[in-house]
């Protein structure tokens, strides 16, 4: 079964219709949770001073995919914990540098 990792600087009750909508997705690519998918979440409840432990928490479970919601700091926390487990996000600067390609 899939693992995935949701890193998140806000709290679940903010991301209500976020995760509503990723959960829907999810499930139109086929993908149910406890059913062919498990997902660990991490909820930093707006203590953003809490990401980078919550990250490295993710990468400790071995997740297959990281995705970082909830604002740019969210990414950058899974950025710094890994370099090889993916990183899905929502928001980043452009600028940034943040993504690279093999292309």
């Amino acid at each position: 079964m899939a693992l995935i990792g949701i890193l998140s600087g806000r709290s679940p009750d903010e991301s209500a219709e976020l995760m509503a909508a990723f959960y829907g997705g999810l499930g139109e690519t086929g993908y149910f949770e406890r059913k062919n998918l498990t997902i660990e979440n991490r909820w930093a409840q707006g203590r953003e001073d809490r990401l980078q432990e919550l990250a490295a928490e993710l990468v400790n479970r071995e997740v297959a995919a990281i995705a970082a919601v909830g604002g740019a700091n969210s990414a950058l926390a899974a950025k710094r914990a890994t370099s090889t487990i993916p990183i899905v996000f929502s928001s980043a600067p452009i600028r940034s540098s943040w993504v690279w390609s093999r292309a």
